[in-house]
């Protein structure tokens, strides 16, 4: 990754939260045809046990593939000693990269965390959203859970006052909430949080929420207009919650709005020519 940035290659990871080749084939069945995903010229696998159970959570996942350590189960960025260790957003940020996220959970859930947090438990998640809001590592963030960035008095669910909204927007962010501004945006530094928690399931999204493919063609538009590399991660989150459920229409229309994004990011590679597109499962 390192030798990646020292040539100023764009990289768009997407990772299918709980996916792995049975939630595709479901969805390439039950579509009648093969996803977007199955098209990809290589495919490795992976082991995801963390570093205390063979059974990880999304938590070590997102470490070992964003840092490339095994820890704990729950911990987000940090050995399991906590000694915290820089995701490769955190080293690509220091290198001059643009840095975004698009996923269809709170963007202080682990996957996302993993871009930018540090912390022993995934469900200290304020402390998330602060680490988020001061760090100032990601400058395009899409997905929802409001609820972490503003005090109790407001209808969150932070206990230290903090409204960490108005800290990133006087960090020069632009706060934006609906797809109708989704779709106007142009600032570079912007937080969309579509949601008080997490998106609804795509199999009953209303308009009102974007898709994740919407989220990742805008986060590309906005990462790449000024000539910048970049790396985004987007995240299809709910695969995994609807696999829990043994729901296999809500895994395959989750697969499907995934693989929407993965479509969209391999069309703007192939347009750019200097762009790396990996697509994972963390578990």
């Amino acid at each position: 990754f390192v030798t990646i940035i020292s040539f100023a290659l764009n990289i768009i990871y997407l990772v299918g939260d709980g996916m792995s080749f049975n939630q595709l084939l479901l969805a390439s069945i039950l579509e009648g045809r093969f996803l977007t995903t199955m098209t990809l010229p290589y495919t490795g696998i992976t082991t995801t046990y963390s570093s205390d159970s063979w059974v990880t959570d999304s938590a070590p996942a997102g470490t070992a593939l964003f840092a490339g350590y095994k820890t704990l189960n729950k911990a987000i960025g940090v050995l399991p000693n906590g000694t915290p260790m820089p995701s490769i957003f955190e080293i690509a940020k220091s290198a001059g990269y643009n840095i975004g996220l698009a996923v269809t959970c709170r963007v202080t859930h682990a996957t996302p965390a993993s871009v930018y947090g540090h912390v022993k438990n995934r469900d200290d998640e304020v402390t998330l959203a602060k680490q988020l809001a001061e760090s100032g590592i990601v400058d395009v963030i899409f997905g929802g859970g409001w609820d972490m960035f503003v005090p109790t008095a407001q209808g969150g669910r932070r206990t230290d006052g903090l409204n960490l909204i108005e800290v990133m927007k006087s960090k020069g962010y632009e706060y934006i909430t609906k797809v109708e501004e989704l779709s106007t945006t142009q600032s570079s530094k912007v937080l969309g949080l579509f949601a008080k928690g997490h998106l609804d399931p795509v199999s009953n999204r209303s308009s009102a929420q974007p898709t994740l493919d919407v989220m990742t063609k805008k986060a590309i538009e906005l990462l790449s207009k000024d000539g910048k590399p970049f790396m985004l991660m987007v995240e299809g989150s709910q695969i995994d919650w609807e696999a829990h459920s043994n729901d296999f229409y809500g895994v395959w229309k989750e697969v499907v709005e995934f693989d929407n994004a993965v479509k969209v990011a391999l069309e703007f590679a192939a347009k750019d020519g200097n762009t790396l597109v990996i697509v994972t499962g963390d578990h």
